[in-house]
């Protein structure tokens, strides 16, 4: 059996296949991209500052490391945590801005929501599932669908 990084078996047959080269020219490609030495250390330092600011709620940087981290089809773990991080913070976006959203729903809550709301913009912008909520929400209340009865 072989399994790449992340747990994924890639091969589950027993014993040696008779064409080694035959077999790992045609099974590495799922394998995903292999890190040097060197690339891993970077992307561990990388997740071990991300980590740092998103306990202490610096959800921009800790966006802006976690996606420094992550890179297309690898499987690395390192990569598969800089994931975990970021789908940890785009949550955390996700409540904000229900948060916000009931705020500005509220009459006498308004201007906490839109505060929250551009609070939320200013944390999570940059973040790639949690930026296209966030500026939908800012355009409907900008144009004032989303104001209280």
């Amino acid at each position: 059996m072989l399994f790449r990084s992340d747990g994924k078996q890639i091969y589950g047959k027993t014993g040696a296949p008779a064409d080694l080269k035959g077999f790992l020219e045609q099974n590495l490609p799922d394998a995903g991209v292999v890190l040097s030495g060197e690339e891993l250390a970077d992307r561990e330092k990388l997740l071990r500052e991300a980590q740092k600011h998103l306990k202490k709620k610096d959800y921009s940087k800790a966006t802006e490391l976690g996606l420094e981290c992550v890179q297309d089809d690898c499987h690395a773990a390192v990569v598969v945590e800089a994931r975990k991080l970021l789908d940890n913070l785009d949550d955390r976006a996700v409540v904000g801005l229900k948060e916000a959203e009931r705020k500005l729903s509220s009459r006498d809550k308004t201007l906490d929501g839109a505060l929250a709301l551009l609070d939320l913009e200013a944390a999570f912008g940059e973040h790639p599932s949690a930026k296209g909520r966030i500026q939908d929400a800012l355009a409907r209340h900008a144009e004032g669908e989303g104001k209280a009865p």
